[in-house]
């Protein structure tokens, strides 16, 4: 939460339309993208910005303001040292006042003090997690100088990666969602179709269409597009040369 003397009233108001614009915004990637835009507002002192999430196992890049922070964020993949790499933590804040004499993460920090990054402010996701309980993102800040980030800042970054993680979780969901609309509703148009063209029933052609998914070793929802755009028949044997293809 906010330290204290730090939460007035138009930080909770600022933090409360925040959360309802992240909260409207349905596609995962603008998502990141306003997060990136909006971090400057909630951390005023940061000059760069990245956020990295883990997917399949593996962190990736999902937003960087510069080409430098995309550096930074590689070598925590690299190295694999850094805030990426530590468990979840409450709070997940991770404030590195110069890196220059940070023990910590010794060779990560060497490598940023070189590349002339001396402050970093790293905030886990930790309300952003899969089923494993294992974060899923995180978001840094950074700057030139050194000792530029402020307990303050740390409140307030805490406070704004709550608000995008139930963001993420929410745009992950709704896209989950309508793909699965999307794939129901295409199934039922190559229900349709096959229905139309062998007199079958609804039944009989879902049955076709798995049948057709199973022995080409393909999603149904590949299948059904198969069937929409004329690619192939389930019902009708496939041209010599053309069965797996």
């Amino acid at each position: 939460m906010v330290a204290e003397g730090s939460g007035s009233l138009s930080d909770a108001a600022e933090f409360a339309a925040v959360s309802g614009e992240l909260g409207a915004l349905t596609d995962p990637g603008r998502t990141w993208e306003r997060v990136a835009e909006l971090v400057f507002d909630v951390v005023p002192r940061a000059t760069s910005c990245d956020a990295l999430l883990r997917r399949a196992g593996t962190w990736e890049s999902m937003v960087a303001t510069d080409d430098l922070v995309v550096r930074c964020g590689a070598l925590q993949r690299e190295l694999r040292e850094g805030p990426l790499w530590e468990p979840p933590q409450d709070p997940g804040a991770f404030l590195v006042s110069d890196t220059a004499t940070e023990q910590r993460w010794p060779r990560w920090c060497r490598q940023l003090a070189e590349l002339g990054v001396r402050s970093v402010l790293a905030i886990q996701l930790t309300s952003y997690r899969d089923e494993g309980d294992r974060v899923m993102g995180l978001i840094s800040v950074y700057d030139r100088a050194a000792d530029t980030f402020t307990p303050d800042d740390v409140d307030r970054a805490l406070v704004f990666a709550t608000h995008v993680g139930t963001a993420l979780t929410t745009a992950k969901v709704v896209d989950r969602l309508e793909t699965s609309i999307r794939t129901r509703h295409l199934i039922g148009v190559a229900q349709g179709i096959l229905m139309q063209r062998h007199d079958l029933s609804e039944a009989a052609a879902y049955s076709a269409i798995r049948r057709y998914a199973a022995e080409h070793g393909i999603p149904v929802s590949q299948a059904v597009e198969v069937v929409i755009d004329g690619g192939s028949d389930p019902l009708l044997p496939e041209p010599a040369g053309d069965v797996g293809a």
